[in-house]
C-alpha cells in the first residue's frame, strides 16, 4: 500500500478478527509459532495437532550441507567477521566485504569439480551505499578474469535483479523483474555448465526464494548474518541451500552443499532442524502438543538443544527466547563437544586473556549468577595479577557473547 504496509498481513489480520474455526499455519521455522499456540489461552493444547511433512529421498536438506573444509579441517566465520571495511586483495583486485576464507569457498567453487556450479553470498547488507553487493560481484569477476575463468554474477535486492555478464556491463533493466529462475535458465541456455554462477544478495536470500534452474542448483553457499537477525532467519536463509534435486547436484559433480558461515550458526541449524523432528516422533508416539514441545514426559535431547548454540532470539517478536528457557525440559549437557564448541576451544586455548577472563567468570558467579564488568576487571586484578582497560575487556566480552559461552542481559 501507499503506508508501506504489506497487504496480505492486513488481510491475515482481518482474517484473525473474525475468530476462524480453524487456523492452519505452514512454516518451515514453525518453533514461534509452536510458542505463541502454547501461551494462547483460549484453546487448549490437546486441540493442537502437528504435522511434520517428510521429505522425498531426492531432497537435500540440511545434513547434505557441509562446512568449508581446508587441509581436512572445517573452517568457520567469527560473527561479524564480514562486513563492508572487510577488504581482500589479489593479482590487484580488492574485493570488499571478502576475506581469506570467503575467497577459499569461492576458488573451491570455481576448481572446476563439477558443472553447474551456484554460489550464494549472504554477507554484505549493503544496496546502495559505497561497498555493496554490486561492488562485490564485479570484484569477483574481475578477479577470475584476471585468473583466466570467466564467470556470472548477480545482484539480488529489494530494486530487482542485476546480471553482468562475462566481458559485459551491468545489465539493471532487463532482468529487473524476472523470475531467478528464468535468468539462470537463460545463463545454462547461453552459456553452458561450464560457467559458474555467483548470486549476491542478502535480505533476497533469507526466504521465499528458490534459487535454480533445471540443471544448476547451489553448490556452495557464504551466510554472515549480523547480529541483529534471529534464528529462525538464520535457518530460512540457510535453507536457500536445500532443494528438491540431491540428483542434479550429483549429476554436477557434487555429494553435497558447502557453506562458510560461523559454528554457532551452522550447529543451530541442524538442531533446530533435530528438535521439530522429536516433537513430531514424540506426538506420533502419543504426547499431546504441548507435553512434546515442552519435553513434559521425556527431556528434549541435546542433540536438540539449539538455543545454547546461540545469542540469537528466536523470532521477530522479543522474549520467545526466554520463554522458550522458561518452559522446554531439555537433557543436561553432555561431556562431548559440539562442532562450534570444539572451535571455541580451540580459538580460545592459547588466548590469555580470554583464559583469565574464564577463570575470572567462573570465580565471580559462584556467588551471583549476573556480573557487572567492573567486578570483572577488579577479580581480574586481585586473583591473576592481569590488569585489563575496559576497552579491551569489552570486544573480549562480545567474542564471548557471539560464542554463546555468556549471555549479556538487555
Amino acid at each position: 500500500t501507499t503506508t508501506r504496509h504489506q497487504l496480505f498481513e492486513q488481510a491475515l489480520e482481518q482474517l484473525m478478527d473474525m475468530h476462524p474455526s480453524m487456523v492452519t499455519m505452514i512454516s518451515a521455522t514453525p518453533i514461534p509459532f509452536m510458542l505463541e499456540l502454547l501461551q494462547r489461552g483460549d484453546k487448549s493444547a490437546d486441540d493442537i495437532e502437528f504435522f511434520n511433512l517428510r521429505h522425498h529421498e531426492n531432497y537435500n536438506g540440511i545434513e547434505n550441507i557441509q562446512p568449508l573444509t581446508i587441509n581436512r579441517k572445517s573452517v568457520y566465520l567469527a560473527q561479524n567477521e564480514l562486513k563492508h571495511s572487510s577488504e581482500y586483495t589479489s593479482d590487484g583486485v580488492t574485493i570488499c566485504c571478502a576475506n581469506e576464507e570467503n575467497m577459499a569457498l569461492f576458488d573451491d567453487a570455481m576448481a572446476g569439480k563439477g558443472k553447474n556450479v551456484l554460489v550464494l553470498d549472504a554477507s554484505c547488507p549493503r544496496v546502495y551505499a559505497t561497498n555493496n553487493i554490486r561492488d562485490k560481484a564485479a570484484g569477483v569477476q574481475k578477479l577470475y578474469k584476471k585468473r583466466g575463468k570467466s564467470c556470472v554474477v548477480i545482484a539480488f535486492s529489494g530494486k530487482g535483479i542485476s546480471v553482468k555478464f562475462p566481458g559485459m556491463k551491468w545489465e539493471y533493466n532487463k532482468w529487473k523483474k524476472s523470475l531467478i529462475g528464468k535468468l539462470l535458465e537463460h545463463i545454462d541456455e547461453v552459456y553452458g555448465s561450464g560457467v559458474p554462477v555467483f548470486i549476491f544478495g542478502y535480505t533476497k536470500l533469507c526466504r521465499g526464494i528458490s534459487f535454480r534452474s533445471s540443471d544448476r542448483v547451489p553448490t556452495h553457499m557464504v551466510m554472515a548474518m549480523g547480529r541483529g537477525h534471529n534464528i529462525s532467519t538464520i535457518v530460512q536463509t540457510l535453507g536457500r541451500a536445500t532443494f528438491n534435486g540431491k540428483d542434479v547436484l550429483k549429476e554436477n559433480g557434487f555429494d553435497y552443499v558447502t557453506v562458510l558461515t560461523t559454528s554457532n550458526d551452522y550447529t543451530l541449524c541442524t538442531k533446530v532442524q533435530e528438535y521439530i523432528n522429536v516433537v513430531a516422533q514424540r506426538i506420533d508416539a502419543g504426547d499431546t502438543f504441548a507435553e512434546a514441545v515442552t519435553g513434559a514426559n521425556v527431556k528434549i535431547p541435546d542433540s536438540a538443544n539449539f538455543l545454547r548454540h546461540t545469542f540469537r532470539e528466536i523470532g521477530k517478536i522479543k522474549g520467545g527466547r526466554s520463554e522458550f528457557e522458561k518452559i522446554v525440559n531439555m537433557e543436561n549437557i553432555p561431556g562431548g563437544l559440539s562442532p562450534d564448541e570444539e572451535e571455541t576451544k580451540e580459538k580460545f586455548w592459547d588466548d590469555e586473556g580470554a583464559q583469565k577472563l574464564l577463570r575470572s567468570l567462573a570465580r565471580l558467579r559462584k556467588g551471583n549468577a549476573l556480573v557487572e564488568k567492573d567486578d570483572i576487571l577488579e577479580d581480574m586484578h586481585e586473583a591473576e595479577h592481569y590488569p585489563m582497560k575496559n576497552k579491551n575487556l569489552q570486544p573480549l566480552l562480545r567474542k564471548f557473547v557471539d560464542k554463546s559461552l555468556i549471555v549479556k542481559e538487555k
